[in-house]
């Protein structure tokens, strides 16, 4: 708590020299000074400037602060995220007993039942929804609305390909169209890491968004068709629900654009990572390029390099994909995504000439 109660201190000080940018700050956080001007700004209590510090970390109030600080620092949030990676539900029982707040205390962001989700425990995801876990908490503090924020336990599941979990949450009732707006939903987070058969068991309860890549992650060929005009044209459909194309901000930022050819390549990549070849060949058969590369100059072949598909990584290289392309931001080829994401055995099938050790 020192840390920001010498910022609230700095700041007051700042407010009664009358320094405009700490005063702005106190007008825009401080409902009691919304809309003064600094002339009319004679004492500032430090608690009105504590406040307006919790507000700018995105807490309610500086008591919220202080519980959220005590509650980080105590020795059972660590252990209790350690026993959930080990899947012990006895510890988190007897931890959950002696602490209650755990429930929804955030470590970097997430929550018991986010890390639970992550890790595939389906009895310690249930045990939480037990306890009262919040299904459908977002990976940022209650108080915070950043709207970059809104990956779910859901989200958290099917990303990191936990069949069980998922399962569980959706028996529980976990909705599926958080994120709908942008198309950062749990479905498009499933297929974006290649986890085709939860793409299809979430598709199962909602399609969305409903977009071209998403029909072509899960294969299905009579949804792709409904996204393309009589005249070969796409439809607006196809486009919807774009603007997710990363889930954190360790992949460079793009911008999507209403470029068919750039649609219809990234629904290759989509198609490709998913092992959904027949969807890949009917966009192969309309002209797409086989080393399509919509996102930052990454082709098919980067991506299932990256998420570890040796057999599509196999099938592209019999195809005549390109395994020498550099993508535009790390300057990688193929081999080099495989290898820095965990799957070093693939780069020598991509590039053989070169040594990765």
């Amino acid at each position: 708590m020192e840390h920001f109660k010498a910022q609230a201190k700095t700041l007051r000080e700042s407010i009664l020299s009358g320094d405009p940018a700490a005063v702005d700050r106190l007008t825009h956080m401080h409902p009691r000074y919304s809309g003064m001007s600094r002339e009319n700004i004679s004492d500032v209590p430090l608690t009105h400037a504590q406040l307006v510090i919790a507000r700018e970390y995105g807490f309610a109030s500086w008591q919220r602060i202080r519980d959220y600080v005590d509650d980080l620092h105590h020795p059972d949030v660590p252990a209790a995220w350690a026993a959930v990676t080990a899947g012990d539900l006895s510890t988190v029982r007897k931890l959950l007993d002696r602490r209650p707040s755990l429930i929804s205390v955030r470590n970097d962001r997430h929550t018991l039942l986010h890390h639970a989700a992550a890790r595939n425990q389906p009895e310690i995801v249930r045990f939480l929804l037990d306890r009262g876990a919040e299904i459908d908490a977002l990976n940022r503090h209650p108080d915070n609305d950043d709207p970059e924020r809104i990956w779910t336990p859901l989200h958290f599941g099917a990303s990191m390909g936990a069949m069980e979990a998922v399962r569980v949450l959706l028996d529980a009732g976990a909705r599926m169209d958080i994120g709908g707006a942008t198309g950062e939903t749990a479905l498009a987070a499933a297929l974006f890491y290649g986890h085709a058969e939860i793409g299809g068991l979430l598709a199962t309860h909602q399609l969305l968004p409903d977009n071209l890549r998403i029909a072509a992650g899960l294969g299905r060929i009579d949804l792709m068709e409904r996204h393309i005009a009589p005249d070969g044209s796409l439809r607006p459909s196809a486009f919807v629900g774009r603007q997710f194309y990363r889930p954190h901000d360790g992949f460079p930022d793009w911008t999507p654009t209403a470029n068919g050819d750039e649609v219809m390549g990234e629904a290759l990549t989509y198609a490709f990572r998913n092992s959904r070849v027949e969807a890949a060949d009917w966009l192969l058969a309309r002209g797409v390029n086989i080393d399509a590369r919509p996102y930052r100059g990454s082709s098919s072949l980067h991506w299932c390099a990256m998420i570890g598909n040796r057999s599509m990584v196999e099938l592209l290289l019999e195809r005549g994909a390109d395994p020498k392309l550099v993508d535009d931001h790390y300057n990688g080829i193929p081999a080099g995504w495989a290898y820095y994401n965990g799957h070093p055995e693939l780069a020598p099938l991509l590039s053989p000439e070169l040594s990765f050790e």
